[in-house]
This record gives C-alpha cells, sequence and structure tokens, in this order.
C-alpha cells in the first residue's frame, strides 16, 4: 500500500497518483535523447519489475537497480536543461501541443509560452469534499501568479491528486481549455482573497467541475450555503462567448532547409488562433537572427494569418531563428501546468499576455549535397510534427549509381550528410539502419531520387521517421451519416477529452487537438481501453468505451464517431389573415423549403415540409443556427418578421420554428356579359361585352377585355372587394349592380387557357403529370390526368377557386372534395388517386354556364407538387346586360279597312297583363320597353271573322305569339291577320213556280244538305271563311234544273267566295209534262170529235221533237180502246206527232 505523505506541498494535500477527469487531462509530453523523460523512466521501471517478477532469484536486486536508474535520469535531467532540450521545433512549430500529449516535461516550457511564478496565499479555510469513494479535508487558498512582466493574476487549484508548493515556475497550456462551465464560474465568482468564506465556497464549486468532488454536509453552513449558490447561478446552457481553447501562435513552417545560391528567400506564415479559430486584426511582430524581413509586422487578416519573407543576404550559410510575437489577453478558465506533473492551476481573471513561437530557417551553401534527415516519428503520422525530436547516431548509406557507397551518420540536427556525391545519370538511393526491435520505421526503409540529362539530386533532403514506443491515435468525427465510419467530408471534432486505461487504473488521458485527434505515445503493449467523454447535444454511432491489445512497437487508430443528437423543427402555415399566429383554421403548407446553416460546421442544408407544414432537422450538434425559408413567387412572408429564426442549440432540441406566410398579391376577375334572354344567367352561346366599365372602390376602374373579364392585379389579399357597374341609357341589368368580388392567387387569367399541361415535379424520381382539358358538355367540364413517368401521383386539383368558394360545383366523378387543401395551401376541387393508377377522366358539373378562362392545376406525387396552367371555369362575379326590348303588335283585316274593333292581351313573364284595341285603319300597338324574357300576344277574335295569319319577328328571329322569347334589345312585330267570314244563299226557282215539289241539296259547306221547294231559299247557317264551295241539287224525277247561277259569276259547283261576301245562288227548276195523242173516227171530217164519234183503238202514233214531225220519231205509241197514246215524261219544248196512217183512212186532221 503506498505511504500517504504528510509533508505540506500546497494547499492541496493528496497522495502521490495520476488521475484523470473531465475537466483535468493528464498531459502527454515528449522527451529528447539527452534529456529521457520521467515517463520514459516510469517505463523501464515496469518493465524491470514485470522482468524481475517473473524472475525470484533477482528480486533482491530490483530496489538496487531502480534507485541507480533514477539516479542516473535525474543527474542527466540536471545536466540538460529543459529549455535547451526543446529549443529546435519541428513543423510546425507551436507552442500547443495539438492533441498530441506524453507524460513528463509539460508543453508549457516551449520557447515563448506564457508563464508565470506561483504562490500560494497564507490563510485559507479547509473544506471537506468527496468523490463518493474518497473523502478529503483540503485548503483553499487562492493561487498569485506573478508575470514576468510584474503583472498578478489569481487562479484557483484544479487537480486535488497533485501537490504543489509556492514560489514555482507554472506556465499556459495551450493544449487545454477548461469546460464551459469551469470558465463561467471563474469569470464570474473570480478567486478572492478577503472572504475566506467565499473563497472556499468558489474552490469547492472548481473541484466539483474539474475533479469530480462534492461538498460533505461536515462543512460550515455558510460555505456549503455559498457553494450551493454559485453551483445554482450557472446557467444550463452555454453562452456564446464561452468558445473553448487557448491562444495559440504558430510560426510555418517551423523547420526549413534552403541550399545556397538559388533559395535566398524564405517565405513564412504566422497564425493566431483561439480554440482554433482565427484571430483577426491582432498585430503579430517578427525579428530574425539573420537576414531581411519584407516586413517586421503586420496585423492578422481573416484567417488568423499574416506572411512574411525572409532573405538570405551576403550568401549567409547557417541557421537563422524567427521569433513571432502578439499582444493578445488569456481568458478566465486558462490553465496553469507545472513542468513535472504537479498541481494545475485555471486562471480565475482575465489578463494580458504575450505569445511568442519560435521557427528556424537553415541555409546550406552546397550545390551538390544529399541529406537524409532522421527524426523520431511519435504519432507515427510519417511527418515531423511539433516536439518530434532529430534523432543522431543513425547511420545512412547511399548508393549512387556507379554502384559505390557511402556512408554518414546523423547528427545532433538529425541529419547526415553525403556531399559532392552527385555526378552521374542514375538512381541514388539513400538507406537507413534500422534500429530494432526498440524502433519500428513509419517511412520506408530506402527512398530513391532519379536523376537524367545531368539533372536532379543535387539538392536533395529524405526524411525518416522511426518510433521507439507504442501510439494510440484517437480521431473524433462528426458521424454525420450515422453510419459508424469515417468518411470523407466528415468534419473532426476538436476539445473532446478521452482517457485510456490500462486494466482499471486511468493511465493517461487527452483532449482531441483542432484536428480532431489525439495521440496516447510512449506506451509498451498490452491491453488498453480508451474511454471517451460524452458531451451534452451529441450521440455517440460508436461505442465511447473501446478495447484493444496494443504490440510493441505499434500504432494502432481507433475512431469515435458522434453525431448531433439535437433537433430543430416547426410548421409552415398559411397565415391567410397575416396576424403572424397560426389560428385553428390554417393549414400549414407541403412542399416548402426550409433551409438551416450555421451551427460549429456551418452547414448549409434543406429540407421540404410535409403534408401538415412540418419540418425538422436532426442529428444537430450544439451551435447557433440560423432557419429560413424559400419564400415562393405570389407569397408574402408574415412571420417572422425578419424573415429567419436565430436558433442555440445547446442540450435540448427546440420546437416551434414556425414560419407565416399569406398570399402576397392577388387578381380579382369581374365577367361581363349580353344577357340576351335576360334571365341573369350566363348561357354558352352568351357573347362577352367588350370595354365596358366595372369599377372597385375608390374609382379604380377597368375595361373588360376581348374575352369579356375587367382584371384588377397586384391586390392586397384582402378578404373582398366591392364591385360596380353604371348602366347607360337603353340598358338593363339582369344582375345587381353592386357585387361582391374575391380576389384570388396568381394563376388565375380570363384568358381561356391551355387545353394541354405537363408538369414536371422537382424530385429524385423525374415525376412527370400530363394534365388534358377535353370538353364543356351540358355544364360538364371534363380532363383527363396521365402518369408520363416517375412517382406515382397522389391526388391533384383543379384550382377553379372561384366555382369553390361560390359554391357552385353540383357534383364530379370519381370522388372528389371541395375546399383548401393543407398539405399544398391550394384550393379548388381536389381527385384523391389510388393505385394502380396510369391515366384516368375526371368531370365535374356546374350549377350553370361559365366562361372559360386560366387555373392553376396541382399534381402532387409523394412530398412533393408542382403547379402548371390549364383550361377552365371562372365562375364570378359576372355582371349580365342587355338593351331594353320592345312588342310591336299590327292588325291587317280583309277585307282591308274594315272597322271591326278587336281585342288583344300582352302576357309579360310573371303575369302581369296589358289590354289593348285594334282595328285595321289604326295605328300599331307599340308595348313600350320591355325586359327581355318569354311574352304572349293574344286576341279575341270577334264573331264572323277568322285569324287567318300571325307572324312575330324581330327581323332576324321567328316567334309564335303565344311564345316571344324577347332578347335584349330587340323589337318583335306581331302582326295579325283576321279575315271576315263570308255567306250563300241558294234560292229555289220552279216551274211552274212555287211547285210544292222538295228539292234536295247538298253544299260542302253543309255536308247534311237541304231541301227547298218552289220559291224557297237556304242560307249557309253562319259566315263561312273565304274559299271555294260546292252546291249541288238532287232532280226530283219529272223535273230538269233548267238553270243555276251565282250572284257572284261564280259556278254552283266552284263558289269563290271571298272574304264579307254573300253569294247567292239561284236554282231554277222545271217540271216535265206528257202529251197525249187521241184518235178518233172523225165521221164528219169536221176535225174534232163529236159525240158520236168513236175512238180508234190500235193506231200507231209518232213523236217528234220540234214541229212538222221532222226527223225521227222520238217515240212511238199505239192508241187504246180509249183512242189515246200518251206520250210522258217530256221536257219542255216543241213536239210533233205524226200518225201512222192506216189504208182506207184519211186524216182529217
Amino acid at each position: 500500500m503506498e505511504r500517504q505523505r504528510l509533508s505540506r506541498m500546497g494547499p492541496c494535500f493528496s497522495k502521490r497518483t495520476t488521475c484523470f477527469h473531465q475537466e483535468s487531462p493528464v498531459l502527454l509530453w515528449r522527451g529528447d535523447l539527452l534529456m529521457p523523460s520521467f515517463f520514459g523512466v516510469i517505463h523501464i521501471v515496469r518493465a524491470m519489475v514485470r522482468l524481475f517478477g517473473q524472475q525470484p532469484r533477482v528480486m533482491r536486486l530490483v530496489p538496487g537497480i531502480m534507485l541507480g536508474l533514477l539516479l542516473t535520469v535525474f543527474a542527466l535531467v540536471l545536466v540538460a536543461p529543459g529549455d535547451t532540450a526543446y529549443a529546435q521545433p519541428v513543423q510546425p512549430a507551436k507552442q500547443q501541443v495539438e492533441g498530441m500529449q506524453m507524460p513528463g516535461l509539460k508543453p508549457s516550457l516551449l520557447t515563448g509560452t506564457v508563464c508565470a511564478t506561483h504562490t500560494w496565499l497564507s490563510s485559507s479555510l479547509p473544506v471537506t469534499v468527496t468523490n463518493g469513494t474518497i473523502t478529503r479535508t483540503i485548503g483553499t487558498p487562492p493561487s498569485k501568479l506573478t508575470f514576468d512582466d510584474g503583472r498578478i493574476a489569481y487562479a484557483f487549484c484544479t487537480d486535488i491528486n497533485h501537490t504543489l508548493g509556492s514560489d514555482q515556475r507554472m506556465c499556459l497550456d495551450n493544449s487545454f481549455f477548461s469546460d464551459w462551465r469551469v470558465a463561467w464560474l471563474v469569470t464570474n465568482y473570480p478567486p478572492i482573497t478577503t472572504n475566506t468564506v467565499q473563497q472556499a465556497a468558489r474552490q469547492a464549486a472548481v473541484w466539483h467541475f474539474t475533479d469530480g468532488y462534492t461538498l460533505t454536509l461536515s462543512n460550515a453552513s455558510e460555505v456549503r450555503n455559498a457553494y450551493l449558490s454559485i453551483l445554482g447561478s450557472i446557467p444550463s446552457d452555454p453562452p456564446p462567448e464561452y468558445v473553448p481553447g487557448n491562444v495559440d501562435i504558430a510560426v510555418e513552417p517551423a523547420n526549413a532547409t534552403n541550399f545556397l545560391p538559388g533559395q535566398e528567400a524564405h517565405p513564412f506564415t504566422v497564425r493566431l488562433t483561439k480554440g482554433g479559430q482565427p484571430l483577426v486584426g491582432y498585430t503579430i511582430n517578427v525579428i530574425a537572427s539573420h537576414g531581411t524581413l519584407d516586413k517586421n509586422g503586420s496585423t492578422t487578416d481573416a484567417t488568423g494569418s499574416v506572411s512574411f519573407t525572409l532573405t538570405n543576404v551576403s550568401s549567409f550559410s547557417g541557421t537563422a531563428s524567427i521569433t513571432a510575437t502578439a499582444r493578445v489577453t488569456l481568458p478566465a478558465g486558462s490553465r496553469f501546468v507545472h513542468a513535472l506533473d504537479k498541481q494545475r492551476l485555471v486562471l480565475g481573471e482575465s489578463t494580458p499576455a504575450t505569445v511568442s513561437a519560435i521557427a528556424y530557417k537553415t541555409w546550406i551553401s552546397a550545390t551538390n549535397l544529399i541529406i537524409a534527415h532522421k527524426f523520431e516519428d511519435v504519432n507515427y503520422n510519417s511527418v515531423q510534427d511539433a516536439g518530434e525530436p532529430d534523432l543522431s547516431g543513425w547511420v545512412f548509406t547511399l548508393t549512387v549509381p556507379s554502384g559505390a557507397i557511402y556512408t554518414s551518420t546523423t547528427g545532433m540536427d538529425g541529419k547526415a550528410y553525403f556531399y559532392d556525391k552527385v555526378s552521374d545519370n542514375g538512381t541514388y538511393t539513400l538507406m537507413e539502419t534500422p534500429k530494432s526491435p526498440t524502433w519500428t520505421n513509419t517511412t520506408p526503409l530506402s527512398q530513391t531520387c532519379w536523376r537524367s540529362d545531368g539533372q536532379g539530386c543535387t539538392n536533395w533532403i529524405a526524411h525518416f521517421g522511426n518510433a521507439r514506443y507504442s501510439i494510440i491515435e484517437i480521431i473524433k468525427f462528426l458521424d454525420s451519416n450515422g453510419n459508424k465510419q469515417w468518411d470523407t467530408g466528415e468534419a473532426t471534432l476538436p476539445n473532446w477529452q478521452f482517457e485510456l486505461r490500462k486494466g482499471n487504473t486511468t493511465w493517461l488521458g487527452g483532449t482531441t487537438g483542432p484536428d480532431g485527434r489525439l495521440s496516447f505515445t510512449h506506451l509498451d503493449g498490452g491491453d488498453y481501453t480508451v474511454l471517451e467523454h460524452p458531451q451534452p447535444g451529441y450521440t455517440n454511432t460508436i461505442a465511447i468505451s473501446q478495447t484493444l491489445k496494443l504490440g510493441y512497437p505499434e500504432k494502432k487508430t481507433l475512431y469515435f464517431g458522434n453525431r448531433g443528437a439535437l433537433s430543430i423543427s416547426g410548421v409552415k402555415w398559411n397565415d391567410i389573415d397575416g396576424d403572424k399566429e397560426k389560428d385553428t383554421d390554417e393549414s400549414g403548407l407541403l412542399g416548402w423549403e426550409i433551409t438551416l446553416t450555421g451551427g460549429p460546421r456551418n452547414i448549409i442544408t434543406t429540407t421540404l415540409t410535409d403534408e401538415n407544414g412540418a419540418y425538422r432537422f436532426d442529428n444537430l450538434e450544439p451551435g447557433v443556427y440560423t432557419l429560413t425559408e424559400t419564400v415562393r413567387s405570389g407569397w408574402t412572408q408574415t412571420y417572422p418578421e425578419s424573415g429567419a429564426h436565430m436558433v442555440t442549440l445547446s442540450n435540448q432540441s427546440i420546437t416551434g420554428v414556425n414560419f407565416g406566410n399569406r398570399r402576397a398579391t392577388t387578381t380579382l376577375l369581374a365577367f361581363k356579359w349580353y344577357d340576351a334572354d335576360g334571365d341573369g344567367i350566363y348561357d354558352s352561346d352568351e357573347k362577352p361585352i367588350v370595354d365596358w366599365q366595372l369599377c372597385r372602390a375608390d374609382n379604380d376602374c377597368k375595361k373588360t377585355d376581348t374575352n369579356g373579364f375587367a382584371v384588377w392585379t397586384g391586390l392586397p389579399p384582402v378578404d373582398s372587394y366591392i364591385i360596380s357597374e353604371t348602366l347607360p341609357a337603353g340598358w338593363a341589368t339582369s344582375t345587381p349592380l353592386t357585387q361582391t368580388g374575391y380576389a384570388y392567387a396568381a394563376g388565375l387569367s380570363g384568358t381561356p387557357g391551355p387545353t394541354y399541361a405537363s408538369i414536371a415535379l422537382n424530385d429524385d424520381k423525374n415525376t412527370v403529370i400530363d394534365v388534358a382539358w377535353l370538353s364543356v358538355i351540358n355544364r360538364t367540364w371534363t380532363y383527363t390526368v396521365t402518369e408520363v413517368s416517375g412517382r406515382n401521383l397522389s391526388h391533384w386539383l383543379l384550382g377553379i377557386v372561384t366555382c369553390v368558394d361560390r359554391k357552385h360545383i353540383v357534383s364530379a366523378t370519381p370522388g372528389y372534395s371541395v375546399g383548401y387543401d393543407g398539405s399544398t395551401g391550394f384550393t379548388g376541387i381536389k381527385w384523391d388517386v389510388n393505385d394502380p393508377f396510369t391515366t384516368g377522366v375526371f368531370t365535374f358539373t356546374l350549377d350553370a354556364d361559365y366562361p372559360a378562362g386560366t387555373v392553376e392545376v396541382l399534381v402532387k406525387a409523394g412530398n412533393t407538387f408542382a403547379t402548371g396552367d390549364i383550361r377552365g371555369p371562372i365562375c364570378g362575379p359576372m355582371f349580365g346586360n342587355y338593351e331594353q326590348s320592345r312588342i310591336v303588335v299590327d292588325k291587317v283585316t280583309v277585307p282591308a279597312g274594315a272597322a271591326q274593333s278587336f281585342p288583344f292581351e300582352l302576357t309579360q313573364p310573371g303575369g302581369i297583363t296589358q289590354t289593348f284595341t285594334l282595328t285595321d285603319t289604326q295605328d300599331p300597338f307599340d308595348s313600350g320597353l320591355l325586359l327581355p324574357g318569354t311574352y304572349t300576344v293574344t286576341e279575341q277574335t270577334p264573331a264572323g271573322w277568322d285569324l287567318t295569319g300571325v307572324t312575330c319577328s324581330d327581323g332576324e328571329e321567328t316567334y309564335q305569339p303565344d311564345n316571344i322569347a324577347l332578347a335584349a334589345g330587340k323589337t318583335v312585330t306581331c302582326t295579325f291577320t283576321n279575315t271576315q267570314r263570308g255567306e250563300i244563299v241558294v234560292q229555289k226557282v220552279t216551274e211552274p213556280a212555287n211547285a210544292t215539289q222538295v228539292f234536295t241539296f247538298t253544299a260542302s259547306y253543309d255536308q247534311q244538305g237541304f231541301g227547298l221547294s218552289g220559291g224557297g231559299s237556304h242560307a249557309s247557317g253562319g259566315p263561312l271563311l273565304p274559299g271555294v264551295y260546292t252546291v249541288t241539287e238532287q232532280t226530283p224525277t219529272g223535273w230538269d234544273r233548267t238553270d243555276a247561277t251565282c250572284s257572284d259569276g261564280s259556278p254552283v259547283d266552284a263558289i269563290d267566295l271571298s272574304a264579307g261576301e254573300v253569294v247567292t245562288c239561284t236554282f231554277t227548276n222545271t217540271q216535265r209534262s206528257s202529251l197525249t195523242a187521241h184518235k178518233f173516227n172523225d165521221l164528219d171530217g169536221d176535225g174534232v170529235q163529236d159525240s158520236e164519234e168513236p175512238d180508234l183503238n190500235g193506231w200507231e202514233m209518232r213523236l217528234y221533237a220540234g214541229s212538222n214531225c221532222a226527223g225521227t220519231s222520238i217515240m212511238t205509241g199505239t192508241t187504246g180502246v180509249d183512242g189515246k197514246v200518251v206520250f210522258a215524261d217530256l221536257r219542255a219544248g216543241d213536239y210533233s206527232v205524226g200518225e201512222v196512217l192506216q189504208s182506207g183512212w184519211a186524216n182529217t186532221t
């Protein structure tokens, strides 16, 4: 068991042990051949223990051997002071060791490091602290640091496990900067020399973070209360000014060799940084021991750098030193360390200091020289880094083209020189002589130079690196994609703390440098565990604890990946009312690009909002980020008003980083058409009215274009606008003179849009969707949609916002929805599409005809959408007008000029009637101005008249009087023609007159017929229409129609009855007669039958037409016993009778 040291070496009492904790890593250091490190001695002792532990017989030799070895080492330390051993740094010359840390002397002993003399103040209040295992009672005086220029600053103790006496030399540890909480604590609660209670509380609070010790309950209450108050005041997130890292100055290159003549000029750069970040605007001063500088001082640029040139003069051959200095301020939280791994101190207040760095430039006057340069490559990277020493005593051979071999050994500068060995063309080979097994080469054992045409190899330097210990290199990287591999482009992470454990003991500790690397060097072989100390805001992608078996000598590299564990999220919403607040009826916007920039990597990345308008950036590191949106054309951002969010991430994610937008400007459309039927409804065959003035408020008037639209653009997106018109004389309106109009986003136009749109989505699948307008039939609009390439269509919308808002959609197919689509911020009619889908037909039916214009069409596939223009309906507001109309009624009579008055009735829409009368001689009736509509004109026809003709016409169209579709601006004239009816009178004349015989008649106007006797007459029974009529008589037996005449001269079988005419037709009939021939025996011959004279029977009698019995007889007969022959049914006329005289007889008549 190790003995407890009882002597007081300073305020911190502790065992002489090495510990590691997050805030206080034990740093690695490297030695020189003339000054073996204390750590190297420890390795030798450990090796001896392992060796002798296996050889019991020699165990008694161990104490003596170890004591002798330790005395030898300390004697060497006294002979070779530290400043001498480290006077010739190699590239790059820096104060800090960039994460390369070794035990032994501290990097603060580099020339130019800021140093001060430490002294403990005399009085302090002891406190009792514990880490859960060990409890210590320790004094808490502040440290007084006296700098070389006399300045004084105060510091806290930061390492309980090491002791430190007063009057010790302490130097700035450039490779380490305190955790931000420690830096904040010592800045706000610096060391205090006048209050031991406060000083004790503050020192205990520092130990809480640096050593993991907490104040026990046994301490005085005032100390504990102050301690708890300090811890409670530390913010949860790091303020931005607490950037880790100390000030660092470096000259690059730090060690260079040029040949003379020809290489007189030596350019070099001085770089000033803090925590790896450039310090801009600081003055750098430079001096050189030889040569001429182009300038002695200048101000650092944006990279923290100043460029100089040192030029050799007088052909100087040798080494010149270059010293660069800068005046800076060391921040509170800077750590000071002792050369021999004693107590560490943390600066409790900022203090000005001068930092410096030295580089060396060697000129060699040689025109034929080959140099082999040998260095200890501690970190196995094949390059001589700062603190890696040159190696002397190494043998090199040079083989020239002729086969000759030359030998040289490196000196104190690590160089072996071969003069005047270059002559022949060919290959020159340098080869080192290995020193194994304690050394392993990190560069090739041999290197070659090719000479041809007498050129090359005359000034050749070849660098050879060897390592004599094992090394574990740690690469800490930002595993951006989380694949557990360090990929090209993935950044490294500086200022991450690691500890190296061997068994269960923390062996070493360290922090990654600006390049994210940390090397544990000078290790022996064995099993090791490397443990990463997590930082808030990160999550590991590779195990934070990795175990490996290390050979000797061997280099192994371990990779530790972390990625940011934080996120920033928010919503992009349609701020319809522009109030900068997301209301419940305001939906998110899909597909908007959100850009995130900044953070520790100055990243620039974008994402798109999802269907709910949500976005999220994951795997972010702590840092300050800026979030902006890509504003789309036609939109304006309402929130944030600055246009960007500044978000600071520390140890938790941030939500609610929202963006609000609304349509920037809108378009207002109003349609004007000639409402020919005056019904207030636009019909597809009704024409637009061009150049008609419609006005908004404030007398903002527009004339309608060739499509009938008045268009207002660039309007703010207010809820509504009032639009009105003024009617000129002679015009009427079928719609309100004042209407409310709604302004909509760009994409609406009164010009009929294209019938086809091919829409490409800006996605990774080259998605293209085609939309085509097919037709409008019976108020039904038909479109086709086709997937051309890329992703499957999820839904599409037609931006008929004017029809949606005014609820004019009656139906649609297939299934649809109307209104606002929250996922895209688009309003219209929406069709969702289900897979499988390639092409489809989509329709919607409106409640009326509407004019065609240009509307937006949107297609969405995946989380991406795009828009185009297509033909579609514009549903309002709509102004219908027409010119006022009239109906004229004219009366025409047949016969013309009739005095008869004819009553009329005009019926208007709504059942309103107007009566009037007309005669043929009056002027036509004029209705006056009428509204377009359907009218009826009817006539009451008087008895004896017939309406024989009606014509209604506006000069272009004809109408029926009972359905006059009166159009705007038209005059319809209706002419009613009436014809008076006539009469036919039939008179019967008989011979003999007034015969009682009834004669039967039929007429075309009286199919039932009538009968007349002599002297009778018959009227037609009522007025007859003009026309041709027939009257027919059925002549009775014994009668003959001897005459039939009509008063107008018409024949009775074609009586031409004119309007209003009375025609009398007289039928004359003559009764037929009989003629009796009497034959008697005229005994006395006197021609007269006397009473005694008998009738003669059997005599043939003949009847002749006409007189004198001329011609042929028409009838014969024979007398009877009465002597008579009767010739009956004879028409009226002249007849003569003759007898056939019988023989023996003589006629007496």
